[in-house]
């Protein structure tokens, strides 16, 4: 639920049609078994203001660098790349404790859900959640604070889901994907290539289980 909007947050005013969170281009026949979308018809009960079970996208909450994920030394593109060796450890701990510790407690009523707001502690280092302000951690240089816009480039949001173990997640060919930053811009990036569109982004999107 963590990886997906929060679609009642921003459903008319700024979405107003749903459907463009599917992918016209993809082809892995997960939507196609959805249907259509029906507004306002949630047979699930879920949160969302319409019958959304399946999107083409990824929603990353949390500014998580290479840095954070990959373990030092390693090329996010090198190949092989093994996720139980390459990426790192602090990372994989941060992983275990959303998707095996919080998440199922927070489903089975044991918490109330807080986490998803908060930051990602990776080791010493925080992924932060993306929110109003976030961009002033990552200025390099306290006396250019305009850089923040540079940052806001480079930060990810959305982007077309890509897994190094399944080829028809990807929504276009060759290979790569649309990726939506927080400054609004959007970019095709081909894989491999810069994260999210890297071998080692790949890799953690099959160990998630996130296709």
């Amino acid at each position: 639920v963590f990886l997906i909007p929060d679609v009642v947050s921003f459903y008319p005013e700024y979405l107003s049609d749903p459907n463009v969170m599917a992918c016209p281009s993809d082809s892995d026949g997960d939507f196609m078994e959805q249907g259509t979308f029906n507004l306002n018809d949630d047979p699930n009960g879920s949160f969302l203001p319409c019958n959304v079970t399946y999107l083409s996208y990824h929603y990353m909450p949390w500014i998580v660098t290479d840095e954070l994920f990959v373990a030092p030394g390693v090329d996010p593109n090198q190949l092989p790349f093994d996720a139980a060796s390459d990426l790192h450890p602090a990372y994989l701990g941060a992983v275990i404790q959303l998707f095996v510790v919080s998440y199922p407690g927070w489903q089975a009523g044991s918490n109330d859900g807080s986490f998803f707001d908060d930051d990602l502690s990776i080791g010493s280092d925080t992924g932060f959640r993306i929110r109003e302000g976030v961009e002033r951690f990552l200025i390099t240089d306290i006396n250019n604070p305009a850089s923040s816009a540079q940052a806001q480039s480079e930060v990810y949001l959305m982007y077309d889901e890509i897994a190094k173990t399944a080829a028809n997640t990807f929504n276009h060919l060759p290979g790569g994907g649309n990726v939506l930053y927080l400054d609004g811009h959007v970019e095709f990036l081909r894989y491999p290539g810069k994260t999210p569109a890297s071998v080692a982004w790949a890799s953690v999107s099959d160990l998630t289980g996130l296709i």
